[in-house]
């Protein structure tokens, strides 16, 4: 894995009615996860973003030309 900069992604929390904290990522719309505490739910949720990024990078890595970088 090539080490990437840090970055900051926005998670929109909230409970469910079993008590389960819910999060999903603004900026990555297919990363969510759940877990009983919201330290838990930090962590699951950063893994699930690594994992993206991940598919992210080994994609544009196979495929260049497909993916462009646009910074704003």
């Amino acid at each position: 894995m090539a080490l990437r900069p840090k970055r900051k992604f926005h998670i929109v929390v909230e409970k469910d009615e079993a008590g389960f904290y819910v999060g999903r990522c603004k900026e990555l719309p297919n990363a969510f996860t759940q877990a009983k505490t919201l330290s838990q739910l930090k962590k699951r949720m950063g893994e699930v973003i690594g994992l993206i990024m991940e598919d992210i990078e080994e994609e544009h890595a196979k495929n260049p030309d497909k993916i462009v970088e646009v910074v704003v």
